[in-house]
């Protein structure tokens, strides 16, 4: 496997088990499936699902790369010609693509059921890619920051309630800074632009969405090297 192809590589390992690639297709549809079936407020809607893509990219990058450190993987691809840029770029590209496709569906039935859309979806999807993206990337700095398997579900889980938590665009309690950094990240980007695309709101920066999602990913290339400390 060439070094340029390894998210290739990356998304063959992740279909290998048909039973376990099938689920993880199956399992976002049965969970989101009341979004779709029920009636209740848009507002709402789009908030559990910019949670949900929050919850499945953090959690699913940072366990996969911490097993990627506890196996020895990254001391096997230090030795090989792919530097840790191109790793990184290669392992979030390789699971954002795999999110994307995973949330797809219950994506497109939430977006086109539950109300007429007033503008074009291509905001929506451009909004609906960073934030998978954003997710995937908070992903590996948390695996940066835990050191083992126990750390990472406990490092991930208050990770996306802090970045919940900031936003969720209706928190009153949360004020200046850190509502400003909140209101500039991909997710309450992508929330704002299901809002937007239902006719609630009239406008937003949602242009704002793929550049903080591309920051976010400018920021832990500069960090990839810290994945090939070894002691």
């Amino acid at each position: 496997m060439y070094p340029h192809y390894f998210w290739m590589k990356e998304l063959l390992d992740d279909s290998k088990d048909k039973k376990a690639f099938s689920m993880k297709f199956i399992l976002p549809l049965i969970l989101l499936s009341p979004l779709i079936i029920f009636h209740m407020p848009l507002d709402i809607k789009a908030l559990i699902l910019m949670l949900f893509i929050l919850f499945t990219g953090t959690m699913g990058t940072s366990v996969k790369l911490t097993r990627l450190k506890e196996s020895n993987m990254l001391e096997k691809i230090a030795v090989t010609p792919l530097s840790p840029s191109k790793f990184m770029l290669n392992f979030v590209f390789a699971n954002s693509l795999f999110d994307s496709l995973q949330l797809m569906v219950p994506f497109v039935l939430i977006v086109f059921i539950s109300a007429p859309l007033v503008t074009g979806i291509s905001w929506i999807l451009a909004c609906y890619i960073a934030a998978i993206l954003g997710a995937n990337v908070i992903g590996v700095i948390v695996a940066l920051m835990a050191g083992s398997s126990g750390e990472v579900h406990l490092y991930s889980t208050l990770t996306v309630l802090l970045v919940g938590a900031i936003s969720i665009p209706f928190t009153e309690s949360i004020s200046g800074f850190i509502r400003y950094i909140g209101d500039i990240l991909p997710f309450k980007l992508f929330y704002d632009s299901l809002i937007v695309g239902w006719g609630i709101y009239s406008t937003k920066m949602l242009i704002l969405a793929p550049v903080s999602a591309i920051a976010l990913l400018g920021l832990v290339i500069l960090l990839s090297p810290r994945l090939f400390r070894f002691h």
